[in-house]
């Protein structure tokens, strides 16, 4: 089975990384960018160097894709990644 999702995404020199999602759309993961960025400044302060984006990430696999390493920075905020992709 192919799993599908799409998420904010880091990048740092050669550093990247998957911060909020997986969201089921393109344009959802793109409306969360700038949240991405406001979590990531909050726990690097180099965060405001960094580039943000989005990513897709398909698998073959029956085991759901995992969370972006940010999500519960972003939960602890009160914002739901559920009512993102809506």
């Amino acid at each position: 089975m192919e799993i599908t999702g799409f998420y904010v995404s880091v990048r740092s020199g050669p550093r990247r990384g998957l911060l909020l999602g997986p969201f089921p759309t393109l344009e959802d993961a793109e409306s969360a960018v700038e949240l991405g960025r406001q979590c990531a400044q909050e726990v690097d302060q180099m965060a405001t160097f960094y580039e943000f984006g989005t990513a897709k990430v398909t698998r073959v696999s029956t085991r759901a894709l995992r969370p972006g390493l940010l999500n519960r920075v972003a939960s602890r905020r009160g914002v739901d990644l559920a009512l993102i992709a809506s």
